[in-house]
């Protein structure tokens, strides 16, 4: 029979996250890799420069007048500067820009790839044009508003500039020849764009060394065409773009990651279908978000994001005065968020925050749907917390309304508790071993009372959830539903594989809630420290290994304390949590004597890595206390 181990949803990053919801052409390269570019199906004609005139002859003044001495150039007030690379150099090639009125400027780039354009008079946003002799044109973009800028020419910026048009039916060098009549992306949706190629490097980025940690930064970031850094990555990178779609294909390291990008025009989204394999190990992650190709959708976008901004402010400046009334405004009225009402979720949230310092942000990550007409938005939000020098960030999917009133704000899930799926590489140590592999946990936690059991619909191997012993929180006693398939054998379900939830209620009926499926990984991480199977109260210094076939974003570290028998529902459980970096490889973590009032007996050290797209792996290190 497989035996019921639960894993961490820790007390603390639940009520953060209860803000972090709450926002209303083959080149060979240098230095050994690839580097390659592979040009669209069917390019446009890029446009050709004027040829300048012909001076005219001066005519033979009757006296020779006395030559006047030469005069330099007045400077350019404003320039354009960046390099073309695909790896190696671009050198001695002709660049040109145009502005948005079809105003074009050229030059030509140096030995070392470098490039600087004039741009006094010319009107942002800007295009960008390379052409190799071989054929393959790469474009780039303006990343702001200003006339003088950094604007790189690479295989990762045309990958931008072609996914941008392409996911609209439209052809980006048609938009080329002249930008005037199809207009190149906003600042803001350039960023939407890089973010979605952004989020299929982290592995890449980390590997090779490349400085780039802002979605702006595969365009804007000065670089040197020197193999190292950005010019790394670049080196070891492959892109292949079609109309209908791209593919990229990284090296890093030992690992080797090949992303499929699809676009619909239909819905204005990108899914990505990313498979990383180093060894025997493969990770495989699919995702598909909504590009704000409209002005209306963008004006949404920017909406909930200063709402988010506006409550990270409050949390930030008003530390310990933080109350109800300044973070009100940006939940709906009748929001419901994990069974909790709106009055519920703010005085939580005020309550944490006002418990010590520390500093927040959040922000859009991705967009997952978008309905202007029911005025719904299903948003991917980024939230992150720096306490004591350490800083966390943790994804989190949520769901925005518009009010009467024309404002987005927070509206909840909707649920009468708290429900996840996630799948992940899991590894038991200590008291309990084996069962090692990729698996699927289902959770439930409602308040005490409310449901009898809970039944899965999926193809997994879950199919009734009884609850187990239930967990102590400042709010009240929760009823915990919980259940881990144990390993499974391929072929593994898809990410995005629909689980269903459903509640069966005390009162009578049922209430059913269907999630997604998150990546899946094979790669196991481990505990080597501790090593042995008991421990006692106080400080405890844990130490683990980290994964190789994606990059990590959070690491968690808790101990879940039981004071009964856990696999058959006795005594209670309580949750510690403790901060640590994205690269840490140890902690240390206070272990309590006594849960709800009752002495500890057994503990579970859960060590999770988590990556940008959704992967996890973890370890439940078992232990009996002394």
């Amino acid at each position: 029979m497989l035996r019921v181990l639960r894993y961490s949803t820790d007390a603390v990053w639940r009520l953060l996250l209860l803000f972090a919801i709450a926002f209303s052409a083959t080149l060979v390269a240098c230095g050994g890799g690839s580097g390659d570019f592979i040009p669209p199906a069917t390019p446009g004609t890029p446009s050709t420069p004027s040829t300048p005139s012909t001076p005219s002859t001066p005519s033979t003044p009757s006296t020779p007048s006395t030559p006047s001495t030469p005069t330099t150039p007045p400077a350019a007030s404003s320039i354009v500067t960046g390099t073309a690379a695909m790896g190696a150099a671009i050198a001695n090639t002709l660049v040109t820009l145009k502005d948005s009125t079809n105003k074009a400027v050229t030059a030509t780039t140096s030995t070392s790839g470098a490039f600087s354009l004039d741009s006094s008079n010319l009107t942002p946003p800007f295009m960008l044009q390379v052409s190799l002799p071989s054929g393959t044109r790469l474009l780039s973009v303006s990343t702001d508003a200003n006339v003088t800028a950094t604007i790189n020419i690479t295989p990762l910026t045309d990958l931008v500039v072609r996914s941008w048009y392409n996911v609209q039916g439209r052809s980006a060098d048609t938009a080329f020849a002249n930008p005037a009549t199809l207009a190149p992306p906003s600042p803001a949706q350039v960023r939407t764009m890089a973010q979605v190629v952004l989020n299929n490097l982290q592995l890449a980025i980390s590997a090779n060394g490349a400085p780039v940690t802002d979605p702006l930064d595969l365009i804007a970031k000065p670089f040197t065409a020197d193999g190292t850094g950005i010019d790394k990555l670049l080196d070891n990178a492959r892109v292949t773009v079609r109309s209908d779609g791209a593919d990229l294909v990284l090296t890093a390291g030992t690992a080797t990651q090949t992303t499929a990008l699809a676009f619909s025009t239909t819905t204005s989204s990108i899914t990505a279908s990313s498979s990383t394999t180093s060894g025997s190990v493969t990770t495989t992650v699919q995702s598909t978000e909504v590009v704000p190709v409209q002005g209306t959708q963008l004006t949404a976008i920017e909406q909930i994001s200063a709402g988010m901004n506006a409550v990270a402010t409050a949390i930030n400046t008003k530390g310990t005065n933080l109350a109800v009334a300044d973070l009100e405004p940006f939940f709906d009225a009748s929001l419901l968020d994990q069974g909790q009402t709106r009055t519920q979720v703010l005085t939580r949230m005020v309550d944490d925050f006002k418990q010590g310092a520390r500093t927040i942000s959040v922000s859009v990550d991705r967009v997952l749907s978008l309905d202007l007409t029911a005025g719904k938005a299903e948003i991917m939000v980024r939230f992150s917390q720096t306490v004591g020098g350490q800083t966390s960030v943790e994804r989190s999917p949520n769901t925005f309304v518009r009010g009467s009133d024309g404002q987005w704000r927070f509206g909840g899930d909707g649920r009468i508790g708290q429900v996840s799926v996630q799948a992940e590489g899991r590894r038991n140590q200590g008291t309990f071993t084996g069962n090692n592999g990729p698996s699927v946990n289902a959770d439930v936690r409602v308040p005490q009372g409310l449901v009898t059991s809970v039944d899965i619909s999926s193809t997994l191997n879950i199919t009734t959830m009884q609850p187990g012993s239930p967990e102590v929180q400042s709010t009240g006693i929760l009823d915990v539903f919980f259940a881990n398939t144990g390993p499974l054998t391929p072929p593994l379900p898809a990410a995005g594989t629909p689980v269903t939830f459903m509640l069966n209620r005390t009162a009578g009926g049922t209430v059913s809630y269907t999630l997604p499926l998150n990546a899946f990984t094979t790669e196991l991480i481990q505990v080597t420290t501790p090593t042995g199977t008991t421990i006692g109260t106080g400080t405890a210094t844990v130490a683990w290994t980290l994964p190789t076939t994606y990059a990590v974003e959070r690491v968690q570290l808790t101990a879940l304390v039981f004071t009964g028998d856990q696999t058959q529902g006795l005594g209670f459980q309580c949750i510690v949590e403790t901060l640590v970096a994205a690269n840490a490889t140890s902690g240390t973590i206070d272990i309590p004597a006594t849960c709800n009032g009752q002495p500890v007996l057994t503990v579970n050290l859960n060590v999770s890595t988590n990556g940008f797209n959704g992967e996890r792996s973890m370890v439940v290190y078992g232990l009996t206390k002394q």
